[in-house]
């Protein structure tokens, strides 16, 4: 983000520092997605056929998986409506389901939210900064340079319940 136009991250800096100050204990690692979201399920109804697109996957804490999926989920996240809009629950009952089928209780799913989320801010404001230098940027793309502040901002409102 060092990159970018810095209207683009405002204090990007202060929510990487305060992922880092918080940091949780890692829970036992397993395969992680890493982009992890309805777009990448392939589904029947309400059964899960397939979930595609590997290509970044690795071994790490799943909550990483769970943060991205719940952000995406939410149409909060890019201040639009996704066309998965109403496919899935509330976020809420979306990490409560999580639970459940881990079968544990889940700490710091907020911190892995808020990681989610400037995960989102590091990849869409390299997106705007590219699109800018194409001889005839796309509006669409533009449209998320409003966002990413918003994604930061909601990124240090979830680290600020953090312990």
């Amino acid at each position: 983000m060092q990159t970018v136009d810095a209207a683009l991250v405002p204090d990007w800096q202060g929510v990487r520092d305060a992922l880092l100050q918080h940091a949780p204990h890692a829970m036992r690692p397993s395969v992680v997605h890493g982009d992890f979201r309805l777009g990448n399920v392939l589904a029947a109804g309400a059964r899960v056929n397939a979930v595609i697109d590997w290509e970044i996957w690795s071994i790490g804490d799943p909550r990483i998986d769970a943060g991205w999926f719940l952000i995406n989920c939410d149409p909060d996240t890019y201040q639009r409506v996704p066309a998965s809009a109403g496919m899935a629950p509330p976020t809420v009952e979306l990490a409560d389901i999580y639970r459940h089928e881990l079968g544990e209780e889940i700490a710091d799913l907020p911190w892995f939210t808020a990681l989610a989320c400037f995960k989102s801010v590091a990849t869409w404001s390299l997106i705007v900064k590219h699109n800018r230098r194409r001889r005839s940027p796309r509006t669409d793309l533009e449209a998320m340079a409003a966002t990413l502040p918003v994604l930061l901002a909601r990124a240090r409102s979830m680290l600020n319940g953090v312990a």
